[in-house]
């Protein structure tokens, strides 16, 4: 059974690429769950859990030293996603 310990808070309008990000490069299993939807929809908020502490120090600094340039909206910025 795989144990999800470490998480972050999201926001972001779309949340396909970080997906496809964490295939490519989580090491262990890792989950994202919708948490709130903005009242004019166009903002989501989703908690992203991970198996190792390691995957959520990558994402993190993916998001923020990186700019994570294959998201859209991320030219090394971050204004698009948001980790809470």
């Amino acid at each position: 059974m795989t144990h999800f310990r470490h998480g972050l808070r999201l926001r972001t309008e779309r949340v396909g690429h970080i997906e496809d990000w964490l295939g490519r490069n989580a090491r262990g299993g890792w989950d994202i769950r919708l948490d709130e939807v903005s009242d004019d929809l166009q903002s989501k908020s989703y908690m992203i859990f991970f198996e190792r502490p390691d995957d959520l120090t990558g994402l993190k600094w993916a998001l923020t030293l990186r700019g994570m340039p294959d998201l859209p909206g991320h030219g090394g910025k971050g204004r698009e996603s948001r980790v809470a």
